[in-house]
C-alpha cells in the first residue's frame, strides 16, 4: 500500500536498479545475505505495487555503520546519455523481521 501511495514510476522496460543500504539497529554483527533475505517480502511488495516482475531488479547492497535500525532503498534511474540519478520520492513501510531489526523503515529514494 505504501509503495502505491508513493506514486514512484520505475522504468517501463529493462532493469530496475535498486540501491539498498542496511542501517543496523545495534552493534551486533549481521550477515549481509541474511539482511537481504529479511527484505524479500518488502521487495516482493514493491514489485507488486509497481506491477513488475522482480527479476527485473538489479540490486546494489551494502551496510552502513550508523546505528539507525532501518533499510534505505534508492531507485536509480538513467536517461539516455545521462548518468544514473536517484528519483526524489520517498516510501516508508514499517515492520521487520525481529531477528534482524526492531524497527525497520524501507525507504525508497533517500531520506
Amino acid at each position: 500500500a505504501a509503495a502505491c501511495q508513493a506514486q514512484i514510476k520505475p522504468p517501463a522496460h529493462g532493469m530496475i536498479h535498486l540501491d539498498i543500504k542496511f542501517y543496523p539497529p545495534n552493534k551486533q554483527r549481521r550477515d549481509l545475505d541474511n539482511m537481504l533475505a529479511s527484505l524479500k517480502s518488502g521487495l516482493d511488495g514493491i514489485a507488486d505495487a509497481w506491477k513488475v516482475d522482480d527479476n527485473r531488479f538489479k540490486l546494489t547492497i551494502s551496510t552502513v555503520e550508523e546505528i539507525a535500525g532501518m533499510v534505505k532503498i534508492d531507485l536509480i534511474t538513467q536517461r539516455c546519455g545521462e548518468e544514473e540519478s536517484r528519483q526524489p520520492h520517498k516510501l516508508e513501510i514499517d515492520g521487520a523481521n525481529p531477528s534482524t531489526a526492531t524497527i525497520v523503515e524501507h525507504v525508497l529514494n533517500g531520506g
